[in-house]
């Protein structure tokens, strides 16, 4: 099974968009699903069911984050390329999300 269709088998038994999506790539990222359940939890519903932010958008930036984010402070290098990183896959998902994600614009 692929990471998405995990996501997917994920969200289809009830967990938040944010949950399937973190949860199905932790393990290659050295986090435990269990974790990744349970830190992206709250962010569900656009950030608490607040509409905010999607789900599915919190969960991939925190899969970014855990992929190739910083781990001490004196790496600026990697934190810029992190956020080069989530902001090309932002782009990219609200280039095919635009009619879903209308408030990013």
């Amino acid at each position: 099974m692929t990471r998405p269709e995990k996501a997917v088998e994920l969200f289809n038994s009830g967990f938040a968009c944010s949950q399937a999506v973190l949860a199905a790539y932790a393990p290659m990222l050295g986090l435990s699903e269990d974790l990744a359940l349970k830190i992206a939890c709250p962010f569900g519903g656009g950030i608490a069911r607040s509409g905010a932010t999607c789900g599915a958008v919190s969960g991939a930036i925190m899969t970014i984050g855990l992929h190739s984010g910083n781990t001490r402070a004196d790496q600026p290098e990697l934190r810029s390329q992190n956020t080069a990183l989530a902001r090309r896959f932002l782009d990219e998902f609200i280039s095919h999300h635009a009619n879903c994600v209308s408030w990013f614009a």
